[in-house]
């Protein structure tokens, strides 16, 4: 049941809007940082909340990213190489930087590396979309895998 209304997401980047989430939002949505990058507008929003006399916990954290998943480290990297293709861009740019890349194990790694950075959930973009084969073996390999380690008794960040 929600309270006196739904939750209120914003989608937030400068510490300008940072400071609207630490006043209003229930939660705060970030698209296409890196995770340290994440990691380090968490740590400007935790302070933020700190002083709105908020508890920093109250608010969860999105990060936007997208997938390339394939079932070997070289099907990903087929993958990614069509995912850049389409995107016009080369491995080098900072999109591909923001990815969740690589075999089932890879791309575990890679979402622990967000959360690690404060994310509480993920947005997840499939590279071969309209496709579901991705977010099929997402759903069958990945998600289990970062369920199964995610345990209540986590030290907050």
């Amino acid at each position: 049941m929600q309270r006196p209304g739904p939750p209120v997401w914003i989608a937030a980047m400068s510490v300008r809007a940072l400071a609207m989430v630490a006043r209003q939002g229930d939660g705060w949505e970030a698209s296409y940082l890196p995770p340290g990058e994440f990691a380090e507008r968490w740590r400007r929003l935790r302070s933020l909340l700190a002083a709105e006399c908020r508890d920093p916990e109250s608010v969860r954290r999105s990060i936007e990213v997208d997938v390339v998943l394939g079932q070997t480290l070289a099907e990903a990297a087929l993958a990614l190489d069509r995912f850049c293709s389409a995107r016009g861009i080369t491995r080098q740019h900072a999109l591909v930087a923001t990815a969740l890349v690589g075999d089932a194990t890879a791309v575990q790694e890679a979402a622990r590396a967000y959360e690690a950075g404060g994310a509480t959930d993920l947005l997840l973009g499939f590279a071969d979309f309209p496709a579901t084969e991705m977010l099929e073996a997402f759903a069958a390999m990945v998600a289990p895998a970062l369920r199964a380690e995610t345990t209540p008794a986590r030290a907050p960040r």
